[in-house]
């Protein structure tokens, strides 16, 4: 049997609570178990990795070696599903600078709806020229901007149109 993730997992659980059956527990899973794939481990690797006693498991010189390189291992297989999960949060977030925030409103439910899964970050800037700005330098996966913006490469539609009123008392002097 090739040598899984799942024994680097346990070995560390043995050498950090100092017996199988801890281990066993803290992996949620049984201690018969647990002694199998070390033995398995054992095998694959030529060499005997512990110093039994009845009540005990001490890690001798061939497996502190061998926990050294499987604590490296599962930080290196961390970091790669770190890198994907941010990879797929990169890819399913869309960040948008807008001047206004009434369409960044609208376009979040057209997003969610047409896009399930799919994130929406904004900042709403007053600056139109940094709006623009950011799409450019790529900061911003969207712009909305007052104006179209009439650029090779940047595609520009309308959005919406905002009908705004203000009310007031008939009595207020402004």
């Amino acid at each position: 049997m090739p040598m899984e993730l799942e024994q680097l997992r346990q070995l560390d659980a043995i050498a950090r609570t100092g017996t199988f059956s801890a281990a066993a527990d803290e992996l949620h899973t049984s201690q018969p178990s647990i002694s199998r794939s070390m033995r398995a481990l054992e095998r694959e690797l030529g060499c005997e990795l512990f110093n039994r006693s009845r009540n005990h498991v001490e890690l001798n010189e061939a497996g502190e070696l061998a926990l050294k390189h499987a604590r490296a291992i599962l930080a290196e297989e961390r970091r790669m599903r770190d890198a994907f999960d941010d990879l797929t949060r990169t890819n399913r977030t869309l960040n948008v600078a807008s001047v206004a925030p009434a369409p960044v409103w609208r376009l979040a439910s057209r997003v969610t709806e047409r896009f399930p899964g799919t994130m929406l970050t904004s900042e709403t800037i007053d600056d139109e020229q940094e709006v623009e700005r950011r799409l450019f330098d790529r900061s911003a996966d969207l712009a909305i901007t007052r104006r179209p913006i009439g650029l090779p490469n940047v595609v520009c539609v309308p959005f919406m149109v905002e009908n705004l009123f203000i009310y007031a008392p008939a009595t207020d002097p402004i």
